[in-house]
């Protein structure tokens, strides 16, 4: 790092290249700089590489980019000699005062420009993916809540909601921070309701052993991140499990998105039938669908967020949910901090150590196979490797989440599939976790006004999201049966055993089964070929070759004839 004559720090990359009488690059005829410009004047390079001149006149700029120079308080006499210079227009370096600007660190950092979003795009996501997902403080809550069959010693809801955002702003806030990457993380509802159901209900076991199980597989997850292999799983799944979990987690979140609603709810004679369709709760969700839509067609930047302010103010409106009776409740750990049992997890090893393990493998996968398809979605995968960067870090992330999560009263942490909504909204970086972070901190004192949100306002958001996830399928070679089959069933048991890890788990078994099979059968393919070129080559050979000279005379008459076809 260094400086030069008063325009701020500068990188080793950025080189302060103008002198007066000085012929420089990105100058017109003229061999001097333009009269009256000071030598403050600068040429570096942006975030992509590209060289960027900005020519300082007092607390003036000389802007000139691709041709269009954007000028303040420069006179002509001043602009006519400078013409353009080569740059990209993503980024607009202006004066040193704004080098020194949040927004300006922001962008740097996280590298907003370079991935083609801005840091207002990024904040604004954020909050989409926040509001999206706020739900699960409130809904976290009441599960865990429930974890008892005694109410005297249940964990406490303001207890549990308070873990749920603390554990979810460090998960989030890691992730940007570590990663890089528009990811919101909370404590996963598919493994909170095996807590509840499973280990504490079915199994009998206090909630406090339950913490502790999830504490060990935060700490097992951690060694498994750090290690590498959380990145391995993800990097060596085949393509057409990957992509089959995009598409199979888009119908998730839609499926999701319809029970919310009460669209779709249980059959009495089927799995799933439909709703109340004159349901009050009903219509207005779907017409938040619609109005969703509509503003993206439109291109109203901030579609989602508006789509959810839209259901739930409408919503209290009409009745159809309570407005917030309070508007602070005073945030609280008390019952739930540092209750773990040791003693107890120890003398029911027999059960808590297949628990464990049982919710590693399902926050192992679980995470790996959101993070691809949200990866994908954002258009963040390396072109050549199909990696996605930032993924050790990510997972490193949810795991330290996981156990901070255990020791003040909550389920382990995993990536959510919300994160569509803020990634459909133009996310791309760590910027938008961090906002997500902030919002979860932010949402401590507020908790009832967040309760009042209806679940059925995320349901809209989660619909259209799964709408923009079906694009994925186009890349699954549906005509070769090794690789259509692992999607299917990717896509299918998904969705259908709410489970992301069931589906992955499924595509991989029946793809290393049926992909040998292919491999077997694409070479003796190649030697029947082989075999049937052989023969034909000898029947050729003794169909035409009744004599040596005059096999040899034809041989070489076929070349001429070909070489002057050839040549010709």
């Amino acid at each position: 790092m260094g400086t030069y004559q008063g325009s701020g720090i500068y990188s080793e990359s950025e080189l302060p290249i103008l002198t007066q009488g000085t012929r420089k690059p990105g100058y017109g005829a003229s061999n001097e700089a333009p009269s009256g410009i000071t030598s403050d004047a600068h040429m570096h390079t942006d975030l992509h590489g590209n060289m960027q001149m900005g020519l300082h006149t007092g607390s003036s700029v000389v802007q000139a980019r691709h041709g269009s120079s954007h000028y303040a308080g420069v006179s002509k006499a001043q602009r006519k000699n400078v013409t353009r210079c080569d740059v990209d227009d993503d980024y607009d370096y202006r004066s040193p005062h704004v080098r020194d600007t949040l927004a300006y660190k922001l962008d740097k950092f996280f590298k907003v420009t370079q991935r083609g979003s801005t840091v207002w795009t990024e904040i604004r996501s954020g909050l989409v993916t926040f509001f999206t997902m706020v739900y699960i403080l409130v809904l976290n809550a009441q599960i865990l809540h429930l974890a008892s069959r005694d109410p005297h010693t249940s964990m406490p809801f303001t207890s549990v909601a308070t873990a749920t955002a603390l554990s979810s702003a460090i998960a989030s806030g890691l992730t940007g921070y570590l990663g890089n990457l528009p990811f919101g993380l909370a404590p996963g509802m598919g493994i909170n309701s095996y807590f509840t159901y499973g280990i504490c209900l079915r199994l009998g076991l206090s909630w406090q052993i339950g913490l502790t199980c999830s504490f060990f597989t935060g700490v097992l997850f951690f060694i498994l991140s750090v290690s590498g292999a959380c990145t391995l799983i993800q990097k060596y799944s085949p393509m057409c499990v990957k992509k089959g979990i995009t598409v199979g987690l888009g119908l998730f979140q839609a499926l999701i998105g319809f029970e919310m609603m009460r669209l779709v709810v249980t059959g009495e004679e089927t799995l799933l039938t439909m709703g109340n369709v004159g349901d009050p709760s009903v219509i207005l969700s779907m017409l938040g669908v619609v109005f969703i839509c509509a503003l993206m067609i439109l291109r109203v930047q901030g579609a989602m967020i508006v789509g959810l302010a839209f259901i739930t103010i409408t919503s209290w409106v009409l009745g159809l949910q309570a407005p917030p009776s309070a508007i602070f409740s005073m945030p609280t750990l008390e019952g739930t901090f540092f209750q773990l049992d040791f003693a107890g997890y120890f003398t029911h090893a027999s059960q808590t150590v297949p628990i464990t393990l049982i919710i590693l493998f399902v926050a192992v996968f679980d995470t790996a196979g959101v993070h691809y398809a949200l990866g994908h979605q954002a258009d963040l995968l390396d072109k050549e490797t199909d990696a996605l960067p930032g993924a050790t870090g990510a997972f490193t992330a949810a795991s330290i989440a996981s156990m901070v999560g255990a020791c003040i009263g909550t389920s382990p942490v995993i990536i959510h599939n919300e994160s569509t909504a803020g990634i459909a909204d133009g996310g791309k970086t760590g910027l938008n976790a961090m906002v997500v972070s902030i919002g979860f901190i932010c949402s401590l004192p507020f908790v009832p006004i967040l309760a009042a949100v209806p679940s059925f306002a995320s349901s809209s958001p989660l619909i259209v999201v799964g709408v923009l996830m079906m694009s994925a399928a186009n890349y699954i070679k549906w005509s070769q049966f090794e690789e259509a089959l692992p999607a299917f069933l990717t896509i299918t048991l998904l969705p259908l055993t709410y489970s992301i890890a069931n589906g992955m788990v499924a595509g991989m078994l029946s793809y290393a089964i049926l992909k040998p099979v292919a491999m077997i059968a694409e070479s003796r393919k190649d030697n029947c070929e082989y075999e049937e070129v052989g023969q034909h080559d000898h029947h050729h050979h003794h169909g035409h070759g009744h004599s040596h000279s005059h096999s040899h005379q034809h041989a070489v008459e076929h070349v001429l004839v070909d070489g002057a076809a050839t040549y010709h």
